[in-house]
């Protein structure tokens, strides 16, 4: 995991993630007021500490912390004489779903692209033909997009057509696997 939590909160981000981890409300708040404790510098935090800040009964923390111990959220570890209680397991939990989150928000706007791709090209062939697309046609400017041909590729190919007084999908496609070899070759050449 890439350091982040310089960049963003962890408690912020727990807020954010606390119930998709399967944490209630009061598990929440147990956690934020350890999280504090831990700033203000408290190795070994137990439930009558927590106690102090909160209206649950140290039965009740005890119950929540064995429950984060339990899920690996909450690490109570021995370094020489000391002891010291570490919610690093669960930062490094929160952070890694905010990772993917990232990657997900990632893939979004990669998919808003692509629509945005496909209705300027659909538009620009309608244009080309002077009508109205069917839905086989619509289907052929699609299957470009989505397997991957290039934008510029085919917006040239339907300049192309354009410049040519082609008039038929067909024959766009015919330009486009074209222009796909042509590029192809160029890039082998350079290689």
């Amino acid at each position: 995991m890439k350091n982040i939590s310089h960049i963003v909160n962890f408690n912020y981000l727990l807020v954010d993630y606390y119930k998709e981890l399967g944490l209630s409300e009061n598990d929440l708040a147990v956690i934020l007021v350890i999280e504090h404790l831990s700033e203000l510098q408290n190795d070994l935090i137990t439930a009558p500490m927590i106690a102090l800040k909160m209206n649950l009964s140290e039965k009740e923390i005890d119950e929540i912390l064995a429950k984060l111990y339990t899920l690996n959220m909450l690490e109570i570890t021995t370094k020489g004489s000391k002891t010291y209680t570490s919610l690093e397991p669960l930062q490094k939990l929160v952070y890694k779903n905010f990772q993917e989150s990232i990657f997900s928000e990632e893939e979004i706007q990669k998919d808003l692209k692509r629509d945005e791709t496909r209705e300027k090209v659909l538009r620009e062939m309608e244009k080309l033909l002077n009508r109205t697309l069917s839905p086989i046609e619509v289907e052929r400017v699609n299957s470009w997009i989505y397997d991957g041909i290039s934008e510029d590729i085919i917006m040239n190919s339907i300049l192309d057509a354009k410049m040519k007084n082609i008039n038929n999908i067909n024959q766009v496609d015919r330009l486009i696997l074209h222009r796909m070899r042509r590029e192809d070759q160029a890039g082998n050449e350079i290689k």
